[in-house]
Order: C-alpha cells, then structure tokens, then sequence
C-alpha cells in the first residue's frame, strides 16, 4: 500500500498556518547555476533583483546575507540628510559610498581635479 501524502502546510494550535520548504518573504532564492558551475543567491533590493554567487551554497548564503546587510547601511545613511544638509556634504557621502564602487580604481586615485572636473563644478558653485 502507498505512503498517504503529507501535506505542505501545518496548522499550530494557535491557529497559526506555517508552510514547510518556503523560504521567508523577502528571503530570495537560492540554487546552482549550472552554466558557472557556482551557486548563485538572489535578493530584492531598491525594487529590483540582484544576484550574487559563490563557489559553495553557504558562501552565497553568506554574500547574500552581507549585501542585505549592506543595503541596510545604505538607507540607514540616506536617512541622515534633511533640509538643512549642504549640497557638499551629500557629493562627500555620495563619493565615499557610490561612487567609489562605481569608479575604476586608477580614477579614483586621481585628484579630484583631474578626475572628476572639480574646477568646474566649483565655478558654477561660485555663479550663483
């Protein structure tokens, strides 16, 4: 005779409804990609998906778990401006936390003069 089938969903005395084998909302997912040979994590972030991977499944566990980690930090920091915070202190924020990554690394080790035409964004400060 057959096993009788075991249900997904589990119902506490509580009346609380748990669902075995789901990940958190939230949670992403989680599995190898064949084409790279590596496991690859997801998360949503700003409204969009993003993956990270890694050789093993708990190092994309834990990839994943920095970059939620860091995207906290991130609007954690954008909460600090109000209306009163000068235009100079959001290009210094912005450059050390955005740009930063964003840049290549010979840039970034340029003067800021060179690099990222602070003479001119300095005359239109000064025009107006």
């Amino acid at each position: 005779m057959p096993r009788r089938p075991v249900g997904k969903r589990s119902t506490t005395a509580d009346g609380a409804t748990t669902i075995r084998g789901k990940a958190a909302n939230g949670e992403g997912s989680l599995y190898f990609h064949e084409g790279v040979q590596a496991w690859r994590a997801s998360y949503e972030f700003d409204g969009g998906r993003r993956w990270v991977q890694a050789k093993t499944r708990e190092l994309a566990v834990a990839k994943r778990d920095n970059a939620l980690a860091d995207g906290a930090k991130l609007r954690h920091a954008a909460a600090r401006f109000d209306a009163k915070t000068k235009v100079g202190d959001i290009v210094e924020a912005w450059l050390s936390t955005v740009a930063r990554h964003r840049m290549r690394v010979s840039t970034w080790r340029k003067p800021p003069s060179v690099s990222l035409g602070w003479e001119n964004f300095e005359s239109c400060l000064s025009a107006s």
